[in-house]
């Protein structure tokens, strides 16, 4: 009772303040973007352009909704970046947000700059802490780096005659954990976030081309963090038999010879981790409906339950099965 107490008055608080600040002028009301930053965007992204003024409303009306919740240098870091993938990645953020706010879910501000993205203050579980990520392709020197995106037909025909490496994909990915790892530790050092707090990883496969779902199998995002291999189907030539199933594959081989574990969800040091939000669609298309994917971690330190988020399509859940994880999938 008193902690729905204190939970009642710190939201009415959080809106008041929010309310009086802008009154006040405190809030930052300037625009997030320019036009000569959406101009850049219509450089690197061909079907933006000649509808620059439609994408300069949209991301300041996104921003309109995220800035009582960004961090106190999100305005700032936005305008100094001039990597147009990195600012990509903001629009997620904003996107992301504004996603929660719409489904009924409470944010928090972020005061602090140096801390997750996203914080969702929930009355069963507390706080629930969401850092946005959108791996890139890596450089296109390097030898464990997918190719580039094709940019022109030419390169999309050549492009489209070779299978994707999926696994140079999911490389891509799991770089991302072992990053987010030391942050979280430096996080937890400077009291940024507590060991009772809950921590979940978004993902935005766009650059990777990571599919989301696809003929009944699961997101290829799992496959990252599970030791799974690429789905298999096989028939019967003379008859009605038919199987599906995933091979075992635990590690992925890099160019030298390394190798990286897919069995991040089973590994100790990633039990802060609840689980992964995913999605691979990409930000800077206005009109689309994003779709969201789930993955839980089985090695969590704690659980939410199943279908928190009321906005996910997929949702994949890891259960004891003795010996064995039982990975099973729910629409």
């Amino acid at each position: 009772m008193v902690y729905k107490f204190w939970s009642f008055f710190a939201s009415m608080s959080t809106l008041f303040l929010r309310d009086f600040g802008e009154y006040m002028g405190f809030t930052d009301n300037r625009e997030l973007v320019t036009m000569d930053k959406v101009c850049e965007f219509a450089d690197y992204y061909p079907g933006i352009s000649h509808r620059e003024k439609e994408y300069y409303d949209w991301i300041n009306d996104l921003w309109v909704k995220h800035r009582h919740y960004a961090d106190d240098e999100f305005h700032s870091n936005f305008n100094g970046c001039n990597n147009v993938e990195n600012l990509q990645g903001r629009i997620w953020e904003m996107l992301l947000g504004n996603s929660l706010q719409e489904h009924g879910y409470q944010l928090k501000k972020v005061s602090k700059k140096n801390g997750p993205d996203l914080c969702v203050i929930d009355e069963k579980y507390g706080k629930i802490w969401v850092e946005c990520v959108m791996p890139t392709r890596g450089a296109p020197e390097m030898p464990d780096s997918p190719p580039p995106k094709p940019q022109t037909k030419i390169e999309f025909e050549e492009y489209g005659k070779n299978p994707i490496d999926t696994e140079k994909h999911i490389l891509r990915v799991t770089n991302v954990f072992d990053e987010k790892k030391k942050q979280y530790e430096r996080w937890l050092k400077n009291k940024v976030v507590s060991k009772k707090d809950f921590y979940i990883l978004a993902i935005n496969g766009f650059n990777l081309e990571l599919s989301n779902y696809e003929s009944g199998f699961f997101p290829v995002i799992v496959n990252a963090v599970y030791p799974i291999g690429n789905p298999c189907f096989t028939f019967g030539k003379e008859s009605d038999d038919q199987s599906e199933r995933y091979p075992y594959q635990l590690e992925i081989k890099k160019d030298n010879g390394a190798s990286v574990s897919k069995n991040v969800f089973s590994e100790k040091k990633f039990s802060f981790i609840e689980g992964l939000l995913f999605t691979n669609e990409w930000p800077l298309e206005r009109f689309q409906q994003f779709n969201y994917s789930y993955v839980h971690n089985f090695g969590a330190n704690r659980h939410l339950q199943q279908k928190y988020f009321n906005f996910v399509t997929l949702e994949v859940t890891a259960t004891d099965a003795g010996d064995n994880v039982r990975l099973e999938l729910i629409k």
